[in-house]
């Protein structure tokens, strides 16, 4: 008798569900998938937009290396025609270029952004311009 008494709560279930996905229902669009921790905007290409975006914004900014940040490992001031920033290059980034003051590059990576503190570009990818 239980057995039954389940088999029948599960149809008297499962029909709103059904009948929820049937072609009279309007159409949602799909929710596309997104990665963790990421957001799906267009990178942003210049220090002003940068400074002014959220927390793991995509950016991608051409300027020049100004001069490391004193005590601070891998961490260098950033200038292109619309401000200045500080840029954190990762151990992978580091590791592939050596930056020197008044270097040109190209910077690839995400807008670290902390209530109460500076926002920072964590560095993905460092490629020095000619």
């Amino acid at each position: 008798m239980r057995y039954l008494l389940i088999m029948l709560m599960s149809l008297m279930l499962a029909a709103p569900a059904y009948a929820a996905g049937t072609a009279d229902a309007p159409a949602t669009p799909a929710a596309a998938p997104k990665a963790k921790g990421v957001t799906k905007v267009a990178p942003v290409d210049t220090v002003a937009k940068a400074l002014a975006s959220a927390n793991k914004t995509p950016v991608s900014v051409t300027g020049t290396i100004v001069e490391p940040v004193q005590g601070k490992k891998n961490r260098y001031v950033f200038e292109d025609g619309t401000g200045r920033m500080t840029v954190a290059l990762s151990k992978k980034a580091a590791a592939a270029t050596h930056l020197e003051a008044q270097s040109k590059v190209h910077l690839t990576g995400v807008m670290v952004v902390k209530a109460g503190k500076e926002c920072v570009m964590g560095v993905r990818k460092a490629e020095i311009q000619q």
